[in-house]
């Protein structure tokens, strides 16, 4: 089995940039800065209440915050970057002029997009599987599991697949890299965000309608943080 030559091209320019390498120390500090932050105001939260213990439920229920907080904030920033880094994938190249002679060589229109779409995931996906180590942390101070952890990177790996998807879509279908992320990260906010408000709207069309709360809404399904949640 060969490698895709568009995979392979996208792979090597973008690690060898130094762009790539400042975006992965970035984004690890970022996220380190946080979980620390989490860290520090649930040990001061759990000493507040009561005795702290790093060996009881003390260090299960800070374990779990910080889990928990890690998993909010890294799906918000694969929302963020996976349609940032795939929708100038291919509207990119109609712009430098290299569309055509890609379209020219052996490869089909599906290896050209899937290319691109399989750079965006792998670089995201690179993104995603460095923060191991901070749930490695959580797993030490209890309160998660692994397969807790794996669920939750499912849910967070499935929403880097349908941003960039359609990312790349729209890049597909773009004539300028300006219009394609902006409708990229429209949809990206539609998701994370609209669905959100329009879960809320419908719930006080029915509170005006005395039906009262009722959890069978379809919209909050399409939301990524209340799959995460769930």
């Amino acid at each position: 089995m060969t490698l895709n030559p568009v995979l392979g091209r996208e792979i090597k320019e973008r690690m060898r940039s130094r762009r790539a390498v400042i975006i992965v120390v970035g984004f690890l500090t970022l996220l380190t800065a946080i979980i620390y932050l989490v860290y520090r105001g649930g040990q001061f939260a759990l000493e507040q209440s009561g005795p702290f213990d790093l060996t009881g439920s003390s260090s299960a229920s800070l374990g779990r915050l910080m889990f928990e907080w890690l998993m909010v904030f890294l799906l918000l920033f694969v929302a963020f970057i996976a349609p940032g880094i795939a929708a100038g994938g291919i509207v990119g190249e109609r712009e430098r002029r290299t569309l055509h002679p890609l379209q020219v060589t052996l490869l089909t229109p599906r290896n050209i997009v899937l290319g691109k779409l399989g750079a965006s995931l792998a670089f995201v996906t690179l993104l995603v599987v460095s923060t191991a180590p901070l749930f490695a942390v959580s797993l030490v101070l209890g309160g998660v599991t692994p397969w807790q952890v794996l669920r939750g990177l499912v849910v967070i790996f499935a929403v880097e697949l349908v941003l960039a998807a359609a990312a790349t879509y729209i890049s597909a279908r773009a004539r300028r890299t300006l219009f394609a992320t902006v409708a990229s990260y429209a949809i990206s906010l539609a998701l994370v965000i609209g669905t959100l408000v329009a879960f809320g709207a419908e719930m006080l069309w029915r509170s005006y309608r005395g039906e009262g709360f009722q959890n069978d809404s379809i919209v909050i399904y399409l939301n990524p943080v209340a799959a995460l949640g769930d």
